[in-house]
This record gives structure tokens, sequence and C-alpha cells, in this order.
């Protein structure tokens, strides 16, 4: 997320898992909105109601959880099948609505969803979310740690409700509550839990007839890359690891110009990403390397035929873009000193 009304709360030495807040009421009214679209980049976002605009969360991370306890106005989500490709199959996100209400288009179905349901949203396909004001905890599950423990789940809306279901939403909204308190060896234990009371809820839950990620090979397949060292992908070992032929793998991907081009997407964007995060001062250098591009020259040329600008004027840009600076000395000031260190 940017630097709009982010800051630390209480003492750092009893908050190792605690992230940021995020906020946009000390904006002015008119950026609000944008301050939000901006930090989220996988759906488009519509507002549905006039007037200043309120949104804030709060991040942990619990283990290699993210979890996200957030307060939206009505707001209209929309990911369409260009945006949903660029986005690494790289984790579940799994959504428990605490209050407020949202409606849930896939393809031609409605479903309503209200406090206490919970979704699970496949981010690498096409849906539409339309909700009121809305509090909801958002957890980011990757999906090697759910896998090691069930089948790859093909769901995409809202689960069924079940006694399991119930004890989840117990079990995720007793630690929201506590979160504050935990150290990082207890954030990571009941982060691992979490994952089988996820697996529990979800035993006998029908996928999706027409999208199942253990038969669909371009599904199989970006799980597979998001698993692997980013610029080390050898097609050979990834047909014979999910036992598909060469002409298979190459169909499925050519929307995208093919297997490798849109890996080289997916890493783009992830670079892309990096670069415009104010946190993240690692040098250009390191960081290309860390997405698999070890050329400069390549890597300008690829970022700008991507983009239409090089990853250098990105980051300046970004740097440029005026926005709430810590009063030196602030819980913010050391806030941020405390992330960068850790970055060093």
């Amino acid at each position: 997320m940017p630097d709009i009304a982010t800051k630390a709360e209480g003492a750092g030495e009893r908050r190792p898992v605690f992230l940021e807040y995020f906020d946009v009421a000390g904006l002015p009214e008119e950026e609000r909105f944008a301050a939000l679209v901006a930090a989220n980049r996988s759906s488009h976002l519509t507002r549905l109601s006039g007037g200043p605009f309120a949104a804030s969360a709060r991040f942990w991370r619990l283990g290699q959880q993210i979890w996200v306890d957030q307060w939206l106005d009505p707001l209209v989500f929309e990911r369409d099948i260009q945006l949903a490709r660029s986005i690494p199959l790289t984790h579940y996100s799994v959504i428990v609505i605490l209050d407020g209400a949202c409606t849930l288009t896939r393809g031609e179905a409605e479903v309503l969803c209200s406090a206490g349901d919970v979704i699970v949203t496949d981010v690498s396909r096409p849906e539409r979310s339309c909700s009121t004001r809305f509090h909801s905890l958002h957890i980011r599950i990757p999906r090697a740690s759910m896998d090691a423990i069930m089948p790859p789940v093909a769901l995409h809306g809202r689960v069924p409700r079940s006694l399991a279901l119930d004890v989840f939403v117990k079990h995720v909204t007793a630690i929201a509550d506590s979160v504050d308190g935990l150290d990082e060896v207890q954030a990571a234990l009941l982060a691992n839990s979490t994952c089988y009371h996820l697996a529990a809820a979800l035993v006998g839950v029908v996928a999706d007839e027409d999208h199942d990620v253990t038969a669909l090979p371009r599904e199989r397949a970006k799980h597979f890359m998001a698993q692997q060292p980013n610029g080390s992908l050898n097609i050979g070992a990834m047909c014979r690891a999910l036992g598909i032929t060469r002409s298979t793998l190459f169909r499925a991907f050519k929307p995208d110009g093919g297997v490798l081009a849109f890996d080289r997407k997916r890493r783009l964007v992830g670079l892309h990403e990096a670069l415009t995060n104010r946190l993240d001062r690692r040098p250009l250098a390191l960081l290309a390397v860390e997405y698999g591009f070890s050329d400069k020259e390549h890597l300008r040329r690829t970022f700008q035929d991507a983009f239409g600008y090089s990853p250098s004027q990105l980051r300046a840009h970004t740097r440029m873009q005026p926005h709430h600076a810590a009063e030196p000395g602030s819980v913010q000031d050391n806030f941020l000193k405390a992330i960068q260190s850790l970055k060093a």
C-alpha cells in the first residue's frame, strides 16, 4: 500500500507482526478515492456513493500470510480477463465478512454474501463484486501452504455454510482480535493452524464444473511458474512435471504470446509493483536480478515496451510524487525507518 496515513501503532517491539495502518481520512476529500485506486492492483474500482470517501485497513504478517482488517465505503470491484491473466497464481485470497454485504457476479450468476460468510477468490479469474459499507478480514494464504495439506482448490465464490466453516470464522476473528499481543513465533504457528481450519471447511466442497485447477493446463502451469525462481523457467521440465505436451501448453498461453511471454509479463508486473513501493529502497539492479532480469539493457528495453517508460523513470516518478511525510522523530517516522532497516 502507499505511504498514505501510514503509521505504526504502539511500541514496535510489542507488535512484531504488525506491518502498517492505511487510512485516507487525512487526505483532501478529492484525493481519497484515488489513493485507494492507486493502492489496489488486482481490481478496477468504482464508487457507489457520493460525499467524502472512507477507507482504512490494518496489515499484519503472520508467518507467510498477510492479514488485512479493512473498512471500505460502498464500492464495485471488477477484474476483467486481461487483468486476471496478469496476476500470478501464488496465493488463495480468503475474505471473511464481518459487517455489511456484497453481491458477487460469476458469469451470469449472482450470489449475495453477508456477515459470517467466507469468500474464496481465485485472483486469476474475472469477477465483479458490489458491496455496501463493508468490514472484512482479508487473508492471503500461499497456495503451497494449502496445497501441501489438500488438493488445489478451484472454488471461486462463497464457501457453503457448515459447522467447520463457523469454527474457521471464530478462529480467524479471535486471532484478529488478539494479534497485537502475539510475537512472531506465535503468529506463525497460528497462521499454520489457519490453513488446517480452512481445509476442514472446504472438505466436500464441489468446485466449479467448468474450472478445475487440477485439470486445466493454464492454471496448473501458472501455479508451477509461481513456485520457480524468477527467470529460471524451463519448458521441458514444466511439461514433465505437469504431465502435458508442449503443444497443449503453448495452446493454453497462445493469447499471451506464449508461455515465456506470459512468464516475462508476470515478472515485469512484480518488478513494477516493487519499484512503486516507497518502503522498498533496494537498488534497481538488485530488484532486477530478484525478478529474473540479469541484463540491464534488455530489462530497460523490455520494461519500456511493456509500460511505456523505463524502470529508472518509474522509480524517479514515484519518489517525486507528493506524499504525507512523517515528522522527524514521530511514531510514523520511526516505523518507516524500522521497515527500511529490515530491507537493508
